[in-house]
């Protein structure tokens, strides 16, 4: 195991819920699209072309603690 603490619990929780699927992905993949499906609400979005560059201007103002700029990655 790792010596992060937060790291284990993922790794433990995300073991615990793949044995409830007796360890199928493809199960478990299955039943959290019917979920969504039934729910009528998208879990997850995927960003259409050019929507994410278009955040990122938006939030230009507040800059992550990491070394570089956007403009410094792309250059990457």
């Amino acid at each position: 195991m790792s010596q992060d603490p937060l790291v284990d619990e993922v790794r433990r929780q995300r073991a615990e819920i793949l044995k409830s699927y007796d360890w199928d992905v493809e199960r478990m993949s299955r039943d959290v699209m019917q979920r969504q499906w039934q729910s009528g609400q998208r879990v997850v979005s995927r960003a259409q072309d050019g929507e994410f560059m278009e955040l990122m201007d938006q939030l230009s103002h507040v800059r992550a603690s990491g070394p570089y700029s956007r403009d410094e990655m792309n250059e990457r």
